[in-house]
Formats: C-alpha cells, structure tokens, sequence
C-alpha cells in the first residue's frame, strides 16, 4: 500500500480528515496521497451558472483546500488534488482509484442527519479496498483495535487484510469479538445461564480452530458477548467505548450466499448511525 486517497466536500470535516491523513502517512509507506472534490453539477442551478459566469469555481475551490492541506504537508510533491463534476460522486472516485492504482479511502463519517455512509455503500459495491471512517475530530491510532467479527468465511482474510497493510503492528493491542444471543424458544425448556455459558465455551472453541489456521491471532484477545436485547450496532458501539478501541475494523460483507452483490446488514447499520470510534471497513481483495 504507497497511495491513499481522501475525500473532501468543502465542510467542517475536511480539516480533520486532513490531519488523519497527514497522521496515517506519517505511520505508514505512502508514496502518494490524492485528495478529491467532486462538484455535482445538479448542485449548481442555472441562476448561479448565471451568476458565477466569469469565476473560476474550480480555482477556487483548489485554493481553499490548498491551504489546508499546505498547513499540514507544505508543498509537498506527493500531494495531488483532484477536482471533478460527476452526479455520482462515488464514481469519481472509483475513477482515480482504478487510474492511480489506489485501494485505500478514507472519508469523513459525519452524524446521521449529515450522513456520508451513502457514497461510501456505493463504493463498497462497485471497489474493493479499505475504507476508512473518520469522525470529525479524531486522530490516527492503531494501538487499540476491536475486530467485531461472526467468525465466517470473511473473518480471515480481514485479519490478514489488515497486517498486510501494517492496520495491524506489533505494538497494537487487538480484541475479536463475537457477539452471540440465544433464540427466545429455548427460554421455557433450559438454563439460560447454563446455556450462556455452553455457546460462549463453543464459540471459544470455534476462534482456537481459526487461530492454528492464522499465527496473527495467537496474540489476540477473544471475546464471545452474549448481546441479549442489544442490537449488533450497540454491541460494537458498546463494546468500542469500553475498551477504549481506537479502530474498529470490519469486513464489508457477510456470510450471505449474495455476498457478490450485496454489503453487509452490519456494514450498512454502521454506517447509518453516529460515528463513535474510527470505522474501518475492508472490501477483500484476497
């Protein structure tokens, strides 16, 4: 991994995402670093067309994030800004990825009323790579990572996903999850703690079959959480906070037998709620 690209829309948050990258770059061997604005030309009716007839939009909008980003990396030539007018915005972006040979973004993860997860699901559905989720105000840490995982067939190249692009390090401390709950029609018949207990003890079994298949997860804590009425979003949410979990990391999609098509129903409950932690969502390529 030698190139990112970031996204900006010109709001409170690019000044953050700014920072994040200039943190990520500063960890890790990247080469390039593309930021990118798209105008959508439906935003801009006729009476400013009008209006704005003899100025330079696109130079001024280069000049704004210009000095942004100069605060941060000067003038460094491996900075490149990219403007473009396209509807779709997530397509854009698919464009510079696939020319420049990119497959990490890293976009800004506002509030549900301002929401920025819709481009971002496109993304998922027609680009593979990581995506990075970053609320406003947070910085690049990778010293405490929580891996919410069902363990499926995802699971492992998501591990192995994130070490390859040093997402993983030697000094980051990593916590798998696997939230459990148990089907309301055992309620009358048996012991529910019992029977807490026996699918954590086997959960806990099935993560000791995936760790001789993988080394990275000899050195992982696992964690089986019985949610019981809590959501699988205000588990991980939950489960962020108390752990104080600089990344959370996901695979973008499931087990579903049209995990070619769609992203996953965790994937897409995430990212249609309030950020909380830096939210890191890999589209395997492996």
């Amino acid at each position: 991994m030698s190139k990112i690209a970031i996204t900006l829309d010109l709001s409170s948050i690019d000044n953050s995402l700014i920072n994040f990258a200039y943190q990520y770059y500063h960890k890790h061997e990247i080469t390039q670093i593309h930021f990118i604005h798209n105008i959508k030309p439906s935003d801009l009716s006729k009476v400013w067309e009008d209006y704005m007839d003899n100025i330079d939009i696109e130079g001024l909008i280069i000049d704004k994030i210009n000095k942004s980003i100069n605060q941060y990396f000067g003038d460094s030539e491996m900075v490149y800004v990219h403007i473009t007018k396209q509807e779709q915005t997530e397509s854009s972006i698919k464009h510079l990825c696939i020319n420049e040979d990119i497959s990490t973004v890293i976009c800004g993860w506002k509030t549900d009323e301002n929401g920025s997860g819709s481009v971002v699901q496109k993304l998922l559905r027609i680009l593979k790579g990581t995506y990075i989720m970053v609320p406003e105000n947070k910085r690049y840490d990778n010293s405490n990572i929580l891996i919410p995982s069902d363990l499926s067939a995802p699971f492992l190249p998501l591990v192995t996903q994130l070490n390859q692009q040093d997402l993983i390090q030697s000094s980051s401390k990593v916590k798998v999850v696997r939230a459990f709950n148990i089907p309301p029609i055992f309620f009358p018949m048996v012991d529910n703690d019992d029977l807490e207990q026996k699918t954590a003890k086997h959960i806990q079994g099935q993560f000791n079959e995936l760790k001789q298949k993988n080394t990275i997860l000899n050195s992982v804590e696992f964690q089986a959480y019985f949610q019981n009425s809590e959501s699988i979003t205000q588990v991980i949410e939950h489960l962020a906070k108390i752990n104080k979990a600089t990344l959370v990391c996901i695979a973008a999609k499931g087990s579903s037998k049209l995990r070619s098509i769609l992203i996953g129903s965790t994937t897409n409950r995430l990212l249609n709620t309030n950020p909380f932690s830096v939210l890191v969502i890999v589209q395997n390529q492996l």
